[in-house]
């Protein structure tokens, strides 16, 4: 399973390029519909505080809500991380399955010493979101790195509401207007689903394809990985 490790890495989408600048007008003039709810479930490395995980969680319950997204948080439960790399973080928390609470799973993640020394000298990835089925991703959760005090992030909660949007889909760009569309757009999607009676907040794959419940995004990250594998 180590063999997939690299590809995983770069098909995950990173917090290393901007969502895009809000555009006021266009935000304004938007009707986001009625409220509707995304169950988001978290794991939180053990050295983080309760504290800081609330805080974490009100700044993504805050962003959601100019869209009329209520998050609701069925759980928090204790997750070890597993090494060092972010590719290795990330290749986690995508074997990590969905349980039936959860619309999406977000991880946040401590520091230790070795990422304050890998900071001083090199670059370093701050969060991901699996670039699949937009599903499942993660964010440095604690300050301890030179390269959070550079744009465009300035800590924690910066990286944790970019991460966030890239769990409802949107992708990096210069400015939010695709953003608010695929919003909207999904949201459209998500109130269709639950008068169909899901209960499954749903996603939307890069190719269009929408994922409205926790077995076909499981399935579709199965396949990609055995699509990968196969290729070697």
């Amino acid at each position: 399973m180590l063999r997939i490790l690299p590809f995983l890495f770069l098909l995950a989408i990173s917090s290393c390029a901007t969502i895009g600048l809000q555009n006021p007008g266009k935000f304004e003039a938007m009707d986001f519909g009625e409220p509707v709810t995304l169950r988001l479930c978290v794991l939180k490395d053990r050295d983080i505080n309760q504290e800081r995980v609330d805080e974490l969680i009100g700044a993504i319950r805050e962003e959601y809500g100019q869209y009329r997204i209520e998050v609701e948080v069925p759980w928090v439960k204790i997750w070890d991380r597993p090494g060092f790399w972010s590719k290795t973080i990330m290749y986690d928390v995508i074997t990590i399955p969905l349980t039936d609470q959860c619309d999406r799973l977000f991880v946040f993640v401590s520091r230790n010493a070795l990422d304050f020394l890998w900071g001083i000298i090199m670059p370093e990835y701050v969060g991901m979101v699996e670039g699949t089925t937009y599903t499942k991703g993660f964010a440095i959760a604690e300050w301890g790195s030179l390269n959070q005090l550079l744009p465009p992030f300035h800590g924690p909660k910066d990286v944790v509401i970019h991460e966030s949007y890239h769990l409802l889909g949107c992708e990096h760009s210069l400015i939010m207007n695709e953003c608010y569309d695929h919003i909207k757009h999904l949201k459209n999607v998500a109130i269709q689903s639950r008068a169909e009676g899901g209960d499954f907040f749903p996603t939307i794959t890069k190719e269009g394809k929408v994922l409205k419940t926790q077995n076909e995004v499981e399935n579709e990250l199965y396949q990609m990985v055995i699509k990968q594998l196969s290729s070697k």
